[in-house]
């Protein structure tokens, strides 16, 4: 919805395949993905731009410069000329970086320190479980999306289905 909102709908598909990919690949999942990538697509209205600060929202977050969520808010207020945020996090940026709000030359300053550090986590012990818990989550949904649908369909609608459940708890007491 935000990328159509942003005039993006037609990027819809590559950003589908981007959050996918990260998800496997750092073993973060989607429903920490797509909020922060919203946030970054919402900032910039760039699918390309958004991606790259993407991955510098991840390489922040591995390096210990808080959570996904927190990194993507301060980029996306940074790529708004807005710098407090990233302060916050106690990023390492020249304050001459700062004080010009030069947001490429704090992506450059950020991408030399933390560049490549959700790479890294990924491929630790504890990544690799993370890249496995991720995968087993999302074979648990497509199982489930695929129960479901066969229950609602033999229910005729998600009304009945409803119905017919609640129907069937009294009898499991």
């Amino acid at each position: 919805t935000a990328m159509d909102n942003v005039g993006l709908s037609a990027q819809n598909a590559k950003a589908e395949g981007l959050i996918e990919s990260m998800m496997m690949q750092y073993g973060i999942a989607d429903d920490q993905l797509r909020p922060a990538y919203q946030k970054l697509v919402t900032a910039t209205q760039d699918v390309g731009k958004a991606q790259g600060l993407l991955q510098t929202a991840l390489d922040l977050s591995a390096a210990g410069y808080g959570d996904l969520e927190s990194a993507s808010k301060a980029l996306s207020a940074a790529a708004m000329g807005n710098f407090t945020a990233l302060q916050r996090l106690k990023v390492p940026i020249d304050a001459n970086i700062i004080k010009a709000k030069d947001f490429q030359g704090a992506i450059e300053a950020l991408n030399g320190v933390v560049g490549g550090q959700a790479a890294a986590a990924a491929q630790t012990y504890a990544g690799q479980m993370s890249r496995l818990s991720v995968a087993f989550g999302e074979a648990q949904e497509a199982l489930g999306y695929g129960f479901f649908n066969a229950l609602n369909k033999s229910a005729d609608g998600t009304d009945n289905l409803m119905t017919a459940i609640t129907n069937l708890q009294p009898s499991l007491r």
